[in-house]
C-alpha cells in the first residue's frame, strides 16, 4: 500500500511533503551547497553536555536558504549565542501534488515551518512554542540525515493526524518506518 493510497482513507486533504535533510553543517558551508539555492526549513543545533547528539534549538525557512546562511554568518540573528558553536541542517521540501514533487511554495512552507516548530518545540522558537499547528492537514516524510530533537531523531513520517499515523504504521513494514 502506497502513501498515497493510504491517503485516501481520511477524510479530508491532506497535503504530502518529502523533506530532505542535509548533513550536518557550518553556516558556511551550507551555503555552499547546491541544494541552498531553493527554499526550505533548517534546524540550528546546538550542543549540550546532558546530550550525545546536538538537538535542535531553533526550526526557520527561507525562500532563499543561500542568502539565509550567509546573514546567519555575518551574525544577524538574535537567537544564536555563539555561531562558533552552532551548526546548521537544511531541508529541501517538495511538495506531492497528483503524485508529482515539485518545489514548495512560500504559503506552505510557512506550514512547514509552522508544523515543525509545533512538533519538534525548539527553545529559541519561544513566540511559537504554544500556538500548535493550524494550517492545512499534512504528512511529512523526512529523508537524509534527520536532526536529533531533545526527545531524539525526528521521525521518518510526521503528521498533526495521529490516527493517520496509526493507520501508516500498521499498514507499512518496520523497514519502511
Amino acid at each position: 500500500m502506497t502513501l498515497f493510497e493510504l491517503s485516501s482513507y481520511t477524510s479530508f486533504t491532506m497535503e504530502c511533503f518529502r523533506i530532505d535533510w542535509q548533513p550536518r553543517l557550518s553556516f558556511k558551508e551550507a551555503a555552499s551547497l547546491p541544494e541552498a539555492k531553493r527554499p526550505g526549513i533548517y534546524a540550528l543545533y546546538e550542543t549540550s553536555e546532558w546530550a550525545d547528539e546536538p538537538f535542535v534549538s531553533y526550526i526557520g525557512k527561507s525562500l532563499d536558504l543561500r542568502s539565509r546562511m550567509i546573514q546567519y554568518q555575518q551574525g544577524d540573528s538574535s537567537h544564536l549565542q555563539d555561531i562558533s558553536k552552532t551548526s546548521v541542517s537544511l531541508g529541501i521540501i517538495y511538495h506531492y501534488k497528483n503524485n508529482i514533487a515539485s518545489p514548495v511554495t512560500e504559503e506552505r512552507l510557512k506550514d512547514i515551518e509552522k508544523f515543525f516548530i509545533s512538533e519538534i518545540k525548539p527553545k529559541e522558537n519561544k513566540k511559537d512554542k504554544d500556538l500548535g499547528y493550524q494550517g492545512v492537514p499534512v504528512i511529512v516524510v523526512n529523508t537524509g540525515k534527520r536532526p536529533y530533537a531533545k526527545n531524539g531523531k525526528i521521525a521518518k513520517v510526521m503528521s498533526h493526524d495521529t490516527e493517520f499515523l496509526k493507520l501508516l504504521k500498521d499498514n507499512l513494514s518496520s523497514s519502511d518506518w
